[in-house]
């Protein structure tokens, strides 16, 4: 058994019918379960259609565990091709595959799949990941699909390499916006890509979301913050800041992001036990975890759940429009930012605030009405707050820094349990 394993989009299915289509002639059967992912809730119908293209019968099957009794006991001496392309879970494995011995000697079974769990599961024999395409492969399939020639000319050289850096090697999105390029003038380039940045083609979100959808809530909420907040961080900054806002366990959600191939750990290191490598995630990834928050509320940021780029972060603050929806706001460096007194009243349920220690000086002194009884990490570098709100609980507050906070006088009013 060998594994494929990728990103959506990165070409799993392609290679596998490539495989599929170049080597079937050599096996005495030959399968392609395509699809298996949306086939989920139906393996006793994806049984059956193993076993009657194997068998080439109309066999009928009425559970999955007689589908399980009759692959075991009708495939041992069948030489079988078998590809199941997009399983998104172990079930399908073991009822599909209940052990590598069901088919005959020299049988080959190839299985595509976004997270690697699943394989390692499985013990499958070998895994193989599907990389991005380097810079000239990349150029290469996107003119093929703009141009419809294996490169560019040269008048449209730099929107092409311009679309090429934006799909970063991904080939869905060279394909997508190839195909949607083609014959277009340079004034439709040029709108295209500058569009690209604030909207990526929903082709390529929808097949990219599909990972995300699969997601428990927690991990939806660790992908979503680590879209926003916390590309390019070091794992051992982020660990902590995750691990006190959700129950799930950082070191277990970061790993099954990873397995989902939606983010990577880039630089790994380790000093003294602690994981020094940076999160990455492809911008495409990044930018269709951002539009997800941005559906959340389009017209007014105060609405969404995370709040990051500095227009909507002055949006919120200056005209007061947080509302309980908001669990995360992020200040981006060197952004000026405009405080008052009721700036966070509205925010509820917020979790999550850092302010970025190369902000320029705040239009604020004095205090603030309102901190989130909820708020669990709260890096506020040169705080210019005089003290925190005395209604403040601060329960289930984990971290709290303030330094080169020269303006504070007492951080509350009495005593509080921390």
């Amino acid at each position: 058994m060998v594994g494929i394993w990728g990103p959506g989009g990165i070409g799993k299915t392609t290679i596998a019918k490539d495989v599929f289509n170049s080597i079937r002639q050599k096996f005495e059967i030959s399968c392609f379960l395509a699809d298996v992912r949306s086939n989920s809730n139906g393996l006793a119908q994806l049984q059956e259609k193993l076993l009657s293209n194997i068998l080439d019968s109309t066999l009928k099957v009425s559970s999955v565990d007689q589908g399980v009794s009759l692959i075991k006991t009708r495939m041992r001496h069948k030489k079988v091709l078998l590809i199941l392309d997009d399983v998104s879970h172990s079930s399908q494995l073991h009822n599909l595959v209940p052990s590598p011995n069901c088919f005959g000697p020299g049988s080959r079974i190839l299985i595509t799949t976004r997270d690697k769990r699943w394989l390692i599961a499985h013990q499958v024999d070998e895994v193989y990941e599907v990389k991005m395409l380097d810079y000239d492969q990349a150029l290469e399939l996107f003119s093929l699909n703009a141009f419809k020639r294996n490169g560019p000319p040269d008048d449209y050289l730099k929107l092409a390499q311009r679309a090429v850096r934006y799909a970063q090697g991904l080939p869905l999105g060279l394909i997508v916006l190839g195909s949607h390029l083609f014959r277009r003038s340079r004034e439709e380039w040029e709108a295209t890509l500058d569009s690209c940045k604030e909207d990526p083609h929903r082709e390529i979100r929808d097949v990219l979301k599909i990972s995300y959808d699969a997601l428990g809530v927690d991990l939806k909420g660790y992908f979503l913050d680590i879209a926003c907040f916390f590309k390019g961080e070091y794992v051992d900054c982020v660990n902590p800041i995750l691990e006190a806002c959700y129950d799930l366990k950082s070191v277990t959600g970061i790993a099954q992001l990873q397995e989902k191939a939606l983010i990577r750990v880039d630089g790994l290191r380790w000093t003294n036990g602690i994981d020094k490598g940076r999160i990455w995630m492809h911008d495409l990834i990044e930018e269709m975890g951002k539009d997800i928050v941005y559906q959340e509320s389009p017209g007014e940021p105060g609405e969404r759940s995370r709040v990051w780029s500095k227009e909507d972060v002055d949006h919120v603050l200056t005209n007061n429009t947080g509302t309980d929806k908001i669990i995360g706001i992020q200040f981006p460096e060197y952004s000026k930012m405009s405080l008052n007194a009721k700036s966070f009243s509205g925010m509820k349920n917020l979790r999550y605030i850092s302010m970025s220690r190369m902000m320029k000086d705040e239009c604020f002194s004095g205090d603030i009405d309102y901190l989130s009884n909820q708020l669990r990490w709260l890096d506020w570098s040169k705080c210019p707050l005089q003290s925190f709100p005395s209604d403040f609980h601060a329960n289930k507050l984990v971290n709290l820094d303030i330094s080169e906070s020269r303006g504070i006088t007492r951080l509350w009013e009495g005593r509080k349990v921390l």
